[in-house]
């Protein structure tokens, strides 16, 4: 597939903005990396594959289940017809979320604390939306065994009929889950041991855990490679050196051109070099 430009210059003209804003606020870490490395690839495929440029001009009821904050972002700044509601039961992320709306003024934008695999958080929430997006969420769901079966089971009666729901994970050739040491967003960890951090789903995975439990109708796919990799690791990436701290500073205005060249885009996952991210557009009949 083509690089999506239209859905990148969106996130390019909102980190911009975000960027001005940090730098005057003082926060620094935006100014430099107003957007993730891995992100500046990701994001516009989801956007993309959801279609939903087409309907600017209507009223659109959006659910964002802790999606990076700037697609929430992104998304209030092209149309104030579209009513997004970001849920997150992270408190650190709900704060970014909340911080950058008041950064930029978007007052289309409402936050919850809400955990989606809690039948008692969704109460809290209204149903029937147009849209609802994820992107690089549910590998994190905990439990490791069945965290992700429970979240997107409850995603069906949140859509309205027709709805879309679109989701972005890790993905490979086979199968692992990934753990690290420390704390991992909001769950302890022992002292000396590793916990669950996320999984990396292939073809089959991706179906018994997240499509099939939807309950939904496959509409489209596009998975994302890296070019170039550690072939000897699947788990080392050239992704992770890109995020750290020093790579941030020196390279993190210009990821979006290092992503277009590093990464690259398939409706086949057979034919990438090194499969990375899976984004599926998934209906509600």
């Amino acid at each position: 597939m083509e690089i999506p430009l239209t859905e990148i210059r969106l996130f390019i003209k909102t980190s911009k903005r975000l960027s001005q804003k940090s730098f005057f606020r003082k926060d620094f870490k935006n100014f430099f990396r107003p957007i993730d490395y891995t992100r500046t690839a990701e994001l516009p495929v989801v956007l993309k594959l959801s279609n939903i440029l087409k309907y600017r001009d209507e009223h659109l009821k959006i659910l964002d289940i802790s999606s990076p904050q700037i697609f929430s972002a992104t998304l209030a700044g092209i149309s104030k017809k579209w009513k997004i509601n970001y849920i997150n039961p992270f408190q650190p992320e709900l704060e970014e979320m909340n911080k950058i709306k008041s950064y930029l003024s978007l007052d289309n934008i409402s936050t919850f604390g809400i955990d989606l695999t809690d039948k008692k958080d969704l109460k809290k929430l209204a149903n029937n939306f147009d849209y609802i997006f994820s992107a690089s969420v549910f590998e994190h769901i905990h439990p490791e065994e069945g965290g992700d079966v429970i979240a997107v089971s409850n995603i069906k009666q949140l859509l309205k009929n027709e709805g879309i729901f679109i989701l972005s994970v890790p993905f490979y050739k086979r199968a692992f889950n990934e753990y690290k040491y420390g704390n991992v967003y909001g769950v302890k960890a022992k002292e000396n041991e590793k916990i669950f951090f996320q999984r990396f789903y292939d073809e089959d995975k991706l179906y018994r855990q997240l499509i099939n439990p939807s309950e939904l109708q496959v509409q489209s796919m596009i998975f994302i490679g890296e070019r170039f990799y550690y072939p000897n690791n699947i788990n080392k990436r050239v992704a992770q050196k890109m995020h750290s701290k020093i790579s941030s500073v020196l390279f993190g205005k210009n990821f979006f051109l290092i992503s277009k060249f590093l990464f690259e885009y398939s409706y086949n996952y057979s034919k990438l070099k090194k499969p990375y991210i899976a984004v599926v557009a998934l209906r509600k009949n």
